[in-house]
């Protein structure tokens, strides 16, 4: 159950830690000064196939922090049918290999290796594959008349197994708020 909230983790690294990679993108052509009011795309987004990111607390976390921080730009939640633009969002975590180069630092007879082959016992130098969990979440503001993308934004960070209900919120919460600085405020 906890992969699932890791996952939701998606991102990002605990308070001032953090390593998240952010990017966003808006469409030249639209002036976003003009949308003031937004509303959920639907009701319950279906962020993924992913068991890992589609439970309650990683849902819950998301939408939550999306609306604090809209709503700490100025921006004011309405309903569907009156809002300027439409948020949804999307999860996934997916495997991924870095490969350290690990080297001697003295000598065999000495310090020896920086690691040792956990199989054999063996001490080891060269590429060294470490597999490591990549959570991302991507987040699109759509027009509803035209019913296309104007901004998207998507965040990526490694994410943490045996995070508790807290720090899994913790963690959305900076990678949305990393992610939506991105995003203009309102001009009043």
């Amino acid at each position: 159950m906890w992969n699932l909230v890791v996952s939701v983790l998606l991102l990002i690294g605990v308070a001032g830690c953090s390593t998240v990679q952010v990017q966003s993108s808006v469409d030249p052509q639209v002036d976003v000064s003009e949308y003031v009011t937004y509303g959920w795309l639907t009701k319950k987004d279906a962020p993924s196939g992913n068991i890992r990111v589609e439970n309650a607390l990683v849902i819950e976390s998301v939408r939550a922090s999306i609306e604090s921080n809209l709503d700490k730009k100025g921006y004011v939640k309405v309903g569907k049918d009156d809002a300027d633009f439409l948020v949804t969002w999307l999860g996934a975590v997916d495997k991924k290999i870095y490969v350290a180069e690990i080297e001697h630092f003295y000598n065999s007879y000495g310090y020896g290796a920086l690691y040792r082959d956990s199989a054999s016992n063996v001490a080891q130098s060269g590429p060294k594959p470490i597999e490591y969990d990549e959570g991302t979440l991507v987040v699109h503001f759509v027009d509803p008349d035209s019913h296309k993308i104007f901004w998207k934004g998507s965040a990526k960070e490694r994410v943490q197994d045996g995070m508790s209900d807290k720090d899994v919120r913790l963690y959305v919460e900076q990678s949305v708020r990393q992610l939506l600085k991105m995003y203009p405020s309102v001009v009043k």
